[in-house]
């Protein structure tokens, strides 16, 4: 029998194969292939808008930026996920990219907390420092003693800001929970539906299990399925225009006249579905 090195090395001179279920594509294709096509223009506006360069411009439009090209970036993943139908998996994705949207429009009505934002990675990495030292975990000789100096350094000018009435430092940037950032921004009903169902799925507690099992056999649903896909597609979806759009006013662009067309072409899209659908 072959060594596990020479299998490596079989493997890497084999020709390249497919990953996934190409013969899923047309199925998943058939059902989503216009969400698909207009998903993928969406992202070539994103494309488009990141593009314009931003000179002399406060941390605010950078990060939303950030929170924006990554959205894009994980939606190109959901596609993929979609194509190849494995729904639940696009929906933990998809969770990633409601955040990015609440953070962006909390963070565009209240710009001044977004020092917050950025100062609490020197609580994250103190955190995460500590740790390593008291478990004896190796990584800790990753951090050098600059490192940890300038760390310590970062973490005593901010740490006071992080602190609660109790003098305990928080365990998020804001002062607010995402649950409370939600519901001011407008997206207050996909809390407890959409990110509760994918905080299921993401956490493995028992709901998300169950959601992945089929009822009448007590059998996880094997993928290729099309079972979640469209609610994963439509919520990356929505966040990405969203997201587009919060960026456009934070700067501005001046792209109002495209981010119009994308809402419009959204709304089309979305709408034939769910009229096919019923």
């Amino acid at each position: 029998m072959p060594s596990l090195e020479e299998q490596d090395e079989a493997i890497s001179a084999a020709e390249v194969g497919s990953v996934g279920f190409p013969d899923f594509w047309p199925v998943s294709h058939r059902h989503f292939g216009v969400q698909f096509a207009a998903m993928i223009r969406t992202i070539d506006l994103q494309n488009h808008i990141c593009a314009i360069p931003l000179k002399n411009t406060p941390m605010l439009p950078v990060v939303i930026r950030w929170m924006l090209q990554i959205a894009a970036n994980t939606t190109g993943a959901i596609m993929v996920l979609a194509m190849n139908g494995f729904g639940s998996d696009a929906m933990r994705l998809a969770r990633g990219t409601f955040e990015f949207d609440v953070n962006a429009l909390y963070l565009a009505r209240h710009p001044e907390e977004i020092d917050d934002f950025i100062d609490y990675r020197h609580v994250t990495w103190k955190n995460m420092i500590d740790h390593f030292d008291q478990n004896g975990v190796a990584e800790a000789k990753r951090f050098g003693p600059e490192q940890r100096a300038e760390n310590a350094a970062e973490y005593a000018k901010v740490v006071d800001r992080f602190k609660n009435r109790e003098g305990n430092v928080r365990r998020s940037w804001a002062k607010v929970s995402i649950f409370k950032r939600a519901i001011e921004v407008g997206l207050g009903d996909l809390y407890p539906t959409f990110y509760g169902i994918t905080s299921q799925l993401h956490h493995g507690d028992v709901t998300g299990l169950t959601q992945q099992v089929d009822p009448e056999t007590g059998i996880v649903i094997p993928s290729p399925d099309l079972r979640q896909v469209d609610v994963a597609l439509n919520s990356a979806h929505r966040a990405l225009t969203s997201l587009i759009t919060t960026y456009n006013k934070v700067v501005p662009l001046g792209q109002d006249a495209l981010i119009e067309k994308m809402d419009a072409d959204y709304d089309r899209v979305w709408k034939k579905y769910n009229a096919a659908s019923v």
